[in-house]
């Protein structure tokens, strides 16, 4: 979505979206969504809201990419010609803290657990050096 979202940028999503109430519009004004991928379980997709149909009492939406050069085809559960059914949608971006989203990023890596694991340690240390003082203080 560069340049309108970045890698790092944490988003903010509304759920409860209603696909009839979404507007849909090629770059800037259509609405940013967040949708499951029909491609891979358990990915979420950031795109803008291009284009919708209501097929057979369900909305289907087209959708694209800021930085692609035309609408994404999608196909499998819940597609119709190249749409993805509003069954998919988890809702739309309202706004957005640039970099803040690295800091989940980064915590996902080898050192980023590291990091934790012993900033972790040290709370547990620093809440014990106290204790330890006085019962060493105490059996003097």
């Amino acid at each position: 979505m560069v340049p309108t979202l970045n890698v790092g940028d944490l988003i903010a999503v509304q759920g409860g979206l209603n696909a009839s109430e979404l507007k849909t519009a090629s770059k800037p004004d259509g609405e940013i969504i967040v949708f499951r991928s029909p491609r891979s379980d358990g990915e979420l997709i950031v795109h803008r809201a291009v284009d919708k149909e209501f097929h057979e009492g369900v909305w289907y939406i087209a959708t694209q990419g800021d930085a692609n050069f035309g609408k994404d085809t999608w196909y499998g559960d819940d597609t119709y010609q190249g749409k993805i059914s509003e069954r998919r949608l988890v809702g739309k971006v309202v706004g957005k803290v640039p970099w803040l989203g690295y800091v989940p990023l980064y915590i996902r890596t080898r050192e980023g657990i590291i990091l934790i694991a012993i900033l972790v340690l040290l709370i547990i240390f620093a809440e014990y050096i106290p204790v330890l003082t006085k019962k060493q203080a105490e059996q003097r």
